[in-house]
């Protein structure tokens, strides 16, 4: 069985810190048994995470839902590495399903893919992308703005910049 640090402890003289995963190796612990139940209305200190035989990778995370985070527009699929920090929201990020835990398997493809997260921020500043996408290729700002990565009022603001004349909603 694996277990999720959710409040950080000392154990053995080790820091284990808020979403890091444990191993079978805890259930020894002395303290095992108050480490994982509810007290006082609280979460336990631990929380199973299931018997799946994956090895998870602490504080590496696959997105499942978009949401934006620290300036960045995340995407489904995209790779988060946060072993050098965390996040204050990491862990309620897992809890109601914007991310989920990265096995090694998803490490080594990150590495080997080695492609970047970042959003371009050159498309949707680019006049002349636009004036293609929306004008001469009838894309519309939905569209446009899931191909850069970025929110619809963003295309709607660097459209009202440049000049471009906004089409009527619906089919033309």
């Amino acid at each position: 069985m694996l277990y999720r640090v959710n409040t950080p402890f000392h154990n053995g003289g080790i820091l284990l810190k808020r979403g890091d995963v444990l191993g079978p190796e805890i259930e020894e612990a002395k303290n095992f048994r108050s480490l994982t139940s509810t007290t006082h209305g609280r979460d336990p200190w631990l929380e199973p995470l299931g018997d799946d035989n994956k090895e998870y990778v602490n504080h590496c995370y696959i997105v499942t839902r978009r949401f934006s985070g620290n300036g960045t527009m995340w995407k489904p699929g995209d790779f988060i590495d946060l072993r050098e920090g965390q996040w204050r929201n990491e862990n309620s990020l897992l809890k109601s399903g914007y991310l989920r835990r990265a096995t090694e398997d998803d490490v080594k493809a990150q590495a080997a893919s080695a492609t970047s997260t970042a959003v371009d921020e050159s498309l949707w500043h680019d006049e002349g992308y636009l004036r293609r996408e929306y004008l001469e290729r009838g894309k519309g700002i939905a569209q446009i703005s899931k191909d850069c990565g970025c929110s619809v009022s963003t295309i709607h603001t660097w459209l009202a910049k440049f000049g471009i004349p906004r089409r009527k909603r619906g089919k033309q």
